[in-house]
């Protein structure tokens, strides 16, 4: 009632390697709430998975817009922004 799993689907599908369906997921919550910083992370962690790097950059670039300090937001950021030669 009023709440969706997509994010959370997401993330399962990736732990299991069907990024086709968790990108599928990601996108569904990311048209519902396109500037989360939740939701762009996911679709960034999505893409970076898929491997599809530059797909990945505006998103997580989104994510940090607030600054915030969350572990894993900032690994992944690390991450993506190291495979776009991002210091």
């Amino acid at each position: 009632m009023g709440h969706y799993a997509d994010k959370e689907i997401a993330y399962a599908c990736l732990a299991v390697n069907d990024y086709d369906k968790a990108l599928e997921h990601a996108k569904l919550e990311y048209n519902r709430r396109p500037d989360n910083i939740d939701v762009n992370e996911t679709v960034a962690w999505v893409y970076y998975s898929k491997g599809e790097f530059e797909k990945a950059l505006p998103h997580i670039k989104t994510a940090c817009r607030t600054n915030c300090r969350n572990p894993i937001l900032l690994c992944h950021a690390g991450l993506i922004y190291e495979k776009q030669g991002i210091k």
